[in-house]
């Protein structure tokens, strides 16, 4: 009697899912000037319970930030892993949607980023 045949196991890919987050963020070298921006955040803002929306960020972040993104309202686009300073992504990719981050140190100087939005990739 021949061997009964077992057909293989189906093999299970996975699929690599990609987190980006469409960023914008404040950028100073001015520790004091920075985290006067974000008491501005907090005492207008967050302790009300009101959203802060891009436009609002944006316009501090003409006003106040030192990199060439300020002209943009500090927009600085989509970002997976492994494409910004670590400190940086360390901070950006815990965030949620629409929030903003407290003041941080990274490489280039003293930042506070904003998340707009978050997006899954496969």
């Amino acid at each position: 009697m021949a061997p009964k045949k077992v057909p293989p196991k189906p093999v299970k890919i996975k699929k690599e899912v990609i987190v980006e987050y469409k960023l914008r963020h404040i950028l100073s070298k001015d520790e004091k000037r920075i985290n006067d921006a974000y008491k501005m955040f907090d005492e207008n803002y967050l302790q009300k319970g009101e959203e802060i929306t891009p436009d609002i960020f944006g316009g501090v972040a003409q006003k106040i930030s030192e990199c060439p993104s300020a002209k943009k309202g500090g927009a600085i686009g989509w970002f997976g892993k492994g494409k910004l300073d670590p400190e940086f992504e360390k901070v950006a990719f815990r965030m949620g949607e629409k929030t903003i981050s407290q003041v941080f140190k990274a490489s280039k100087g003293y930042h506070i980023v904003y998340a707009e939005e978050k997006r899954t990739k496969k």
